[in-house]
Formats: C-alpha cells, sequence, structure tokens
C-alpha cells in the first residue's frame, strides 16, 4: 500500500509524517479533502469523566506509601 506524506500538522488522520487513512481525497486546488481537524473530534461527556477518573486514578497515593522514611530535616 502506497504511503503519503502528510503536511496538515492538526490532522487526526495523521501518524509521524503519514497519513493513516484508507482513502484519501486530493484535490489540484484545495488540497486534501479527507483533512480533519484535531478540533473536529467530538468527545461525549461520558468519554471525558472516563478519562478524568482515570487520570485521577494515577495521582491517588496508597495508604502502604505514606511513610516512606523521608525526613527534610536529615538534609540541614
Amino acid at each position: 500500500m502506497p504511503r503519503i506524506r502528510c503536511s496538515y500538522l492538526g490532522c487526526v488522520y495523521r501518524e509521524g509524517d503519514y497519513c493513516n487513512v484508507e482513502l484519501v481525497e486530493l484535490d489540484p486546488d484545495d488540497g486534501c479533502l479527507t483533512f480533519t481537524p484535531l478540533e473536529d473530534i467530538i468527545i461525549e461527556d461520558d468519554d471525558w469523566d472516563e478519562l478524568y477518573e482515570e487520570e485521577e486514578s494515577l495521582y491517588e497515593e496508597d495508604e502502604d506509601d505514606e511513610d516512606d522514611g523521608y525526613d527534610p530535616s536529615e538534609w540541614n
């Protein structure tokens, strides 16, 4: 399959420097008609909640890690 180098930095189909969509429409005057800006992607509210919960869980501290043995006064 031929690979097409993509120069549209904000396209959802750009992967690395290449287009990863199966069908590309090109117009000699208008350029790539398949171009879809990243801002056009709609994320449902449920998806945002799920993403937030995943990120929040990354920052939760384990109860076992409360005392890590670090004492800042030891550095003085």
